[in-house]
């Protein structure tokens, strides 16, 4: 039977942002308290989640934080799209689907009162292929959108809210509004090692994992054994099932999706593409998606 007492104080913090506030910097100072602080912070859509699934039982002493945003622009965005500006005292909180934005707001306290020992895993992926797993797996649950992705007359609709809804400009430029503006890392002043796919460097007492989703279940290993000395095992697969059984819908909605050959160059030619991927790489990319 669930807990009548935890169930009355979460549904308090979930209507009330000053309580939530409060309550959440609370608890969050006690976890983080004498453990070392690891931020899983990335753009969303880059297996994040299999990675948080896969360390968290193996680092007890390790506080992870799953993070897409902490510079300012960043949490100004993620307060309009929760409560549609800066949240006053007596706001909704949107617990729990708010917590990252929490977190967020934390860490950022913390980093400017001097926090120390921040280690930083962050990952990368084809722009398109990204864009397009967020759509469709974020869609998904809807029973509409289903619905009309197993209708070829109401196809086009949902490509059409696919190019209105897109966060192709947000991922592109993820790394210099977030960690570069944040931590004062340029990833792209540091070369890349294709091949191995994944880079580790250090900004000011900062250790920085930076992982090619492609290459993760290769690369996964020796990647977190060179960066946190730790043996791991295999990845645990996070996210696969919200697409399970929906094979169809996807094949509908990819069929439908077309991308021009300048829209192609525009992706696959930006600072992004080019640093982390090889030209072998991008024009397999540019295959996958050109009809």
């Amino acid at each position: 039977m669930p807990n009548l007492k935890a169930l009355l104080i979460d549904n308090l913090l979930a209507k009330n942002y000053a309580l939530a506030t409060l309550s959440s910097e609370f608890w969050f100072q006690r976890q983080l308290r004498g453990r070392q602080p690891l931020l899983i912070y990335q753009m969303g859509k880059v297996g994040s989640t299999t990675l948080l699934d896969t360390l968290r039982p193996l680092l007890p002493q390790t506080q992870i934080y799953h993070l897409h945003v902490l510079s300012d622009a960043g949490i100004r965005q993620e307060d309009q799209n929760y409560y549609g500006g800066q949240p006053s005292l007596f706001s909704a909180s949107r617990l729990p689907a708010s917590k990252h934005l929490f977190e967020s707001k934390f860490i950022r306290k913390q980093r400017a009162r001097g926090l120390e020992g921040i280690k930083i895993i962050t990952l990368f992926r084809d722009p398109i292929g990204r864009e397009v797993s967020a759509f469709f797996q974020g869609n998904l649950p809807e029973a509409g959108f289903r619905q009309r992705l197993g209708d070829p007359v109401r196809v086009p609709g949902v490509v059409e809210d696919f190019w209105q809804g897109n966060e192709f400009e947000f991922a592109l430029n993820w790394f210099d509004r977030e960690l570069k503006a944040v931590f004062g890392f340029d990833v792209y002043g540091h070369a890349f090692p294709h091949e191995q796919g994944y880079g580790i460097y250090e900004q000011e007492g900062v250790g920085i994992l930076v992982i090619k989703l492609e290459a993760l279940n290769v690369c996964f290993r020796p990647a977190l054994k060179a960066f946190l000395g730790v043996e791991v095992p295999a990845l645990k697969p996070a996210n696969v099932t919200k697409a399970k059984g929906y094979q169809e819908l996807q094949t509908a909605f990819l069929h439908a999706l077309n991308f021009s050959p300048e829209f192609l160059d525009e992706v696959y030619n930006s600072k992004y593409a080019t640093h982390f991927y090889t030209e072998a790489e991008r024009q397999a990319f540019r295959a996958r998606w050109e009809k």
